[in-house]
């Protein structure tokens, strides 16, 4: 570890040293707080998903709506549609993938503590 503190930050940006900037804390250490990052991470992205969707379909309630508005042109109403398909696609694609690098994680963090014992 360097003693320059800008140095000492773990891919999520963390400060890896306890205490004085020129200490080292133990690997262990390291490890559980990067766990715990992780794990608040992921549970965020958890609770951000709900809310993109629902977003999403109020914004699509408001398109219908829209449709109904003879000043609106229709090719406008058809791009708004696909556009927001398009994006609630991608949100239960990456609700997918986040439910995926979970259940990863989980295994990780199982055979670490394996390891451990």
């Amino acid at each position: 570890m360097s003693n320059n503190p800008s140095d000492n930050n773990d891919p999520l940006g963390r400060s890896l040293t306890l205490g004085n900037p020129g200490d080292t804390p133990e690997p262990r250490m390291i490890y559980n707080g990067r766990c715990v990052v992780v794990e608040a991470y992921i549970e965020n992205l958890k609770n951000k998903i709900p809310e993109i969707k629902s977003t999403l379909i109020a914004l699509n309630d408001t398109i219908s709506q829209m449709a109904s508005d003879p000043t609106v042109p229709p090719v406008v109403v058809a791009r708004l549609r696909i556009g927001v398909s398009r994006h609630f696609e991608r949100t239960v694609t990456q609700q997918d993938m986040l439910r995926n690098l979970e259940e990863q994680y989980k295994e990780l963090v199982d055979e670490e503590n394996e390891e451990v014992k």
